[in-house]
């Protein structure tokens, strides 16, 4: 049996109780490493939480192995049924108790799943096509799906919460642990992709601030998914943004565009530092770099998704001969603040609103394009 799991410590915990991934695939066993903050720990208990076995007797679990010499615990999945189950961990030590949960998703056919997103006008639309034409998969244009998972997960999770009724001992509201039903909705989600993408590979090349926003929640349901975030400088992002949608004004655009940026910064480090461990998830695409280097930017973007040359190939048949929505010059070359035709008003706004996640960004306001 394959598994996802991912993990939340008790809302009243002072310190995260485990050192590794907080979300992740296994098999027939999870090893979970144990924090050192936790100080001398005396010994583990682990039963079945927020599910029907409860009901029946069966919810301690007796193949649970602690090595209390390196805080390790290793927790023996053979036995659990078929379905979403969360464990309750509960880590004892001399002083105090430190509590868990692990939220276990059936996967034997979990699909490696790709996704592309970005501010809108960043190059999304070219990644997207590109890696379609590249793996031989065939996708819709955009998904916008993850914003509905982020969405049923927040309303589900604070009504068991929230509502009157969670207050309520004896009510079955009271009894549900938020998590489980968070693994429930995570859960449906993924049925309702597989309906629509049944192979092993699929692509959602959304763009947007919400699909940033719901990026955490979605990478629960796929913890094996490699990110691309595509990127362009802000004021050819802007200029590409004024005359794809006018009508939004241009402070509009202009703090998208910084939303943007900064989500996505956020993600990289709440993802890397408290969920994976790792960095090996995601990857970068400039457009600009794109554009004017595309052999050794195709080339990266094939070796992080481990695709072998005759799809590096396509895909740079593509961008060279298919690249659409192309905005600016022919030569893609970069403009300056000073050169765009904005209004002096304009100009300000865009260095008072989008000036500081520039530089954070390596980006200069002159045709050099990086700083």
């Amino acid at each position: 049996m394959k598994w996802s799991y991912f993990i939340e410590a008790d809302n009243t915990a002072s310190i995260i109780p485990f050192e590794g991934p907080a979300i992740g695939l296994t098999t027939s066993s999870l090893s979970l490493q144990l924090s050192k903050e936790l100080g001398d720990i005396d010994n583990v208990e682990v039963s079945i939480a927020s599910h029907s076995a409860l009901l029946h007797g069966e919810q301690n679990l007796s193949n649970i192995e602690f090595d209390k010499s390196i805080n390790k615990v290793s927790l023996g999945l053979e036995n659990l049924p078929s379905k979403v189950v969360v464990l309750k961990v509960l880590v004892h030590t001399t002083s105090s108790v430190a509590v868990f949960h692990v939220a276990l998703l059936p996967s034997f056919d979990l699909p490696q799943a790709v996704f592309v997103l970005g501010s809108p006008r960043s190059g999304t639309t070219v990644v997207g096509n590109m890696l379609q034409r590249g793996m031989g998969i065939k996708s819709h244009g955009e998904s916008h799906m993850a914003e509905l998972l982020a969405t049923l997960v927040t309303t589900a999770t604070d009504y068991v919460k929230k509502s009157p009724a969670s207050g309520n001992k004896g009510t079955l509201t009271w009894e549900v642990e938020s998590i489980y039903v968070k693994a429930l909705q995570v859960q449906q989600f993924r049925e309702l992709y597989s309906s629509y993408y049944p192979g092993k590979v699929f692509i959602d090349k959304t763009p947007g601030i919400p699909m940033l926003n719901s990026l955490p929640i979605l990478m629960l349901a796929y913890p094996n998914a490699k990110v691309i975030y595509c990127q362009r400088r802000g004021i050819e992002n802007i200029e590409s943004r004024l005359r794809k949608f006018p009508q939004v004004p241009f402070e509009g655009h202009c703090r998208q565009w910084r939303q943007a940026m900064l989500l996505w910064r956020r993600n990289k480090q709440v993802l890397s530092s408290q969920y994976f461990k790792a960095q090996n998830w995601f990857m970068d695409v400039e457009q600009f770099r794109l554009a004017k280097n595309p052999s050794e930017v195709i080339k990266s973007l094939a070796q992080f998704l481990n695709l072998d040359n005759s799809a590096y190939e396509r895909m740079l048949h593509y961008q060279a001969t298919e690249t659409p929505q192309k905005t600016g010059s022919s030569d893609f070359s970069a403009s300056s603040l000073e050169s765009v035709k904005w209004s002096e008003e304009q100009k300000a706004v865009f260095k008072d609103i989008c000036n500081d996640e520039m530089q954070r960004s390596g980006y200069s306001l002159d045709n050099t394009y990086f700083v």
